[in-house]
């Protein structure tokens, strides 16, 4: 049961996080987004409206001037940036709609997660730049999500002939 549960005071961590990312804001955002979309769920699978919509929320007022309880700020607090949407999006939301349509035996809910990570840009971290810097073409989310997956199954496990990406990179090149 979590009634009556608190996060103790040392359990919250801020350091070395910018303030917009501080988890006072992330929860009052979180609050936010489903105080604005009632039933988020529904919308966020069945609907073809823009994923990115259903999640532009505003905080309350309070929040606009404070990044932690009873800390009141001058700088103003916008909500979640296009990254941080993107990031949602293409760590949960997609996988989440793959994983719904997948129990529900409905393959255009799979094409639809597919579709949206391919509307979405590349992630740019230290995989996706080993990958381009080695000739693979990172179009959009969907293909930084498939390098990512390949690094994480077989580059750092050492497979690379058990992949078939891994043995035309290890072929002798024919010059």
């Amino acid at each position: 049961q979590l009634e009556n549960q608190k996060i103790k005071k040392e359990n919250w961590k801020f350091l070395r996080l910018r303030p917009a990312n501080f988890p006072t804001i992330r929860i009052a955002q979180f609050s936010a987004l489903f105080y604005k979309n009632k039933n988020f769920f529904s919308k966020l699978i069945e609907s073809n409206a823009n994923v990115h919509d259903l999640f532009d929320v505003s905080t309350s007022d309070y929040w606009h001037n404070h990044y932690r309880f009873g800390r009141k700020t001058v700088r103003s607090i916008s909500g979640m940036g296009k990254d941080s949407i993107n990031n949602l999006i293409i760590n949960t939301v997609a996988p989440l709609m793959v994983a719904y349509g997948k129990a529900q035996d409905d393959p255009e809910k799979v094409e639809r997660a597919v579709e949206l990570l391919q509307s979405i840009k590349p992630e740019k971290n230290k995989i996706t730049k080993t990958w381009d810097n080695i000739g693979f073409s990172v179009k959009n989310a969907f293909d930084s999500q498939a390098l990512i997956e390949l690094n994480n199954n077989y580059c750092l496990k050492r497979k690379c002939l058990a992949c078939n990406v891994g043995i035309d990179i290890l072929k002798p090149s024919r010059a």
